[in-house]
């Protein structure tokens, strides 16, 4: 929902209450019908358990009901990551975000409704993110540094601060497949992949290297 409202007054006579559409910046959406463009590219060398790893994200904002538009967002991601003795890993990643200035249509004034000032949106960001991790088996422990390096942001605006971040994930699945161990195949993934061994010379179905022959 983005019409979501807020009570500001009661009738003390005959309990009729009056409500008030809350700011656009504090609604559970926006309302909007959305495109967003999606793409990767990942590059491994096996030999150095070493991978290169990066993304763009373009979201192309539509017009909302209540004749507000969001800036529109375009990302990029550019992640290396080393593995020490398969459990311990390192990984850095260096973002860059643009998120243009909110808009509104003709006939409707965002500051005079929500005193929100379009003049005051839209940003550009530099961010280095060091993230450290080591895995017990499923259950991976990981703690991440967000430092911004550079940040343009329009009018007045809350700038983004120095985050660190600590955290456990834990891998589990419904089903479990009947064959685990892949060193029963003859062809297993340069990466150590899990669930990547085959029989058969191919491709990894989750990093999409070549299998290598197991001597």
């Amino acid at each position: 929902s983005h019409t979501d409202s807020t009570l500001v007054f009661t009738n003390p006579f005959n309990g009729e209450q009056f409500f008030t559409t809350s700011p656009p910046l504090v609604q559970p959406t926006n309302g909007s019908h959305d495109f967003i463009f999606y793409g990767f590219f990942l590059r491994g060398f096996p030999k150095h358990n070493f991978r290169l790893f990066a993304n763009a994200t373009y979201i192309m904002k539509g017009w909302n009901s209540l004749g507000e538009k969001f800036g529109n967002y375009k990302g990029i991601g550019i992640f290396a990551s080393k593995t020490f003795f398969h459990k311990a890993g390192v990984t850095i990643q260096l973002k860059s975000e643009i998120i243009d200035s909110m808009r509104s249509a003709k006939n409707t004034d965002l500051l005079a409704l929500y005193n929100v000032d379009t003049k005051s949106t839209g940003s550009m960001k530099l961010m280095l993110s060091p993230q450290v991790n080591y895995s017990f088996g499923k259950l991976t422990v990981f703690g991440l540094y967000e430092l911004p390096l550079y940040e343009n942001v329009r009018g007045t605006q809350v700038v983004t601060g120095t985050q660190f971040t600590v955290g456990i994930s834990y891998r589990f699945f419904t089903t479990k497949n009947p064959v685990c161990d892949d060193a029963l195949f003859k062809y297993q993934c340069p990466m150590h992949c899990e669930g990547s061994g085959s029989n058969q010379p191919g491709k990894c179905p989750v990093c999409g290297m070549e299998l290598k022959k197991v001597n």
